[in-house]
């Protein structure tokens, strides 16, 4: 018996005949021989007919010319790529140039050039504009030509557009005689003489600026609950009741804030029910550099005042105003009345300060003079500087001198509380009673 491993290995051939059995002879089964290739030969009627994806596998390379007379398609996320190591030719057989993009012409395709990637367009003329050009799929480096309006007639300033037609410049017809809104949206309508104006929203952001800058007068009464500030003149210029400055809110109790530290503020503070009417002079330890809080802050506000200053323009409102401060209020309490001696309309003219019941002398009295009562009517009673008080060092006494035929009179009160009068006559009696 032959030992098969035994012969010498070489590559068949087609031609190269196999040692087989022959199963179609009866029950002999007699040895034949058959060729290779009549071996392959049977190989694709009993496994049927590959598909690509067999040919494939066994080989995906080819020399040879490929038709297809349908759609190829690529799929697979990163795999299915068309990578061409040659060139595409469009339906005319061409090649195409560096740059070109392959273009559809909707029957075939065409290698043209990249004009920002317009691949199909179409314009049609309407009722108003017009192109020179009409394309229709045009592709590539499209042209409309020139747009123009298409309207008939000579555009003017007493001219619209019209629609009727082909588009007018036409004169507006009519007349309106009145103006309705009609409460819906839509377009407005002239009818009969009234133009309907559907109502219609719009909403405008505006600031107080813009709105101010449009017109900054205003017939109703406005409120500003976050505050007014004004870097101006804030001006009143109303009549009867509107020329008065109404302070109405309650401070209730609260003192102004501490960044409140130069000006003047007014309240009606009415804590647990004080009913105060109080003012606010701040005299600006914020200012030339006075601290608030040290010793030199509070001797630089003694010095501060606040004045009372008359203005007076004379006859007519067009002279030039004389301004004459009245009296001045420091800071350390002291209140002083200004001489108006110096001023054109208060020539000669002394201050006089009073109250119900006295007033002041209205002249400087001599060093050491006493205030006397005068002969002034009531309610209000006249003073004046008359009587001399002095003091003789030499001879240690203290010494009244009234005026002529009049007693000299020292009260005195004793630590019991009881009153002692010392009367020195014209004559030089001296009585203690």
């Amino acid at each position: 018996m032959a030992i098969l491993y035994s012969y010498p290995k070489i590559t068949p051939k087609l031609e190269d005949l196999l040692i087989g059995t022959d199963m179609t002879e009866g029950g002999d089964k007699p040895t034949r021989s058959f060729s290779v290739q009549d071996v392959l030969n049977l190989v694709i009627p009993v496994s049927g007919a590959q598909n690509l994806q067999q040919v494939t596998t066994v080989g995906a390379t080819t020399d040879k010319a490929i038709t297809t007379s349908n759609s190829i398609t690529l799929t697979g996320a990163t795999t299915g790529n068309l990578s061409v190591a040659g060139y595409i030719k469009d339906s005319t057989g061409t090649a195409g140039t560096a740059g070109q993009v392959l273009s559809s012409t909707v029957t075939g395709t065409l290698w043209t050039a990249d004009a920002a990637g317009v691949t199909t367009f179409t314009n049609a003329n309407g009722t108003f504009i017009s192109a020179g050009i009409v394309n229709t799929n045009a592709f590539g480096a499209v042209s409309v030509g020139t747009i123009d309006l298409s309207a008939t007639g000579t555009p003017s300033a007493t001219t619209f557009l019209s629609g009727s037609g082909n588009g007018v410049w036409a004169i507006p017809t009519g007349t309106i005689a009145s103006l309705t809104t009609t409460g819906t949206s839509g377009v407005a309508t002239l009818v009969a003489g009234v133009l309907n104006i559907p109502n219609y929203t719009y909403t405008e952001v505006d600031t107080l600026a813009t709105v101010t800058a449009r017109g900054a007068s205003t017939a109703t009464a406005s409120t500003f609950s976050g505050g007014l500030t004004s870097n101006g003149i804030l001006t009143c210029s109303g009549t009867g009741a509107d020329a008065y400055s109404y302070f109405t809110g309650n401070g209730g109790g609260t003192i102004p804030p501490d960044t409140f530290v130069h000006g003047m503020t007014q309240v009606w503070n009415n804590s647990a029910g004080s009913r105060e009417w109080e003012t606010y002079w701040a005299t600006g330890a914020d200012i030339e550099e006075d601290p608030p809080v040290t010793a030199t802050g509070y001797a630089n506000n003694k010095a501060s005042y606040m004045s009372w200053i008359n203005r007076y323009a004379g006859y007519s409102t067009s002279g030039t105003p004389e301004d004459t401060v009245m009296a001045k209020w420091y800071g350390n309490g002291e209140f002083q009345l200004l001489p108006l001696s110096g001023a054109a309309w208060g020539a000669g003219t002394t201050p006089t300060f009073s109250t119900p019941y006295i007033k002041l002398p209205t002249a400087a009295g001599p060093i050491n003079s006493l205030v006397k009562r005068t002969s002034g009517g009531a309610p209000v009673v006249d003073t004046e500087f008359t009587e001399t008080l002095s003091y003789n060092e030499t001879n240690a006494t203290l010494a009244i001198l009234p005026s002529t035929s009049i007693e000299s009179k020292i009260q005195m009160k004793s630590a019991d509380g009881t009153t002692f009068t010392l009367t020195v006559s014209n004559a030089g009696a001296l009585v203690i009673t």
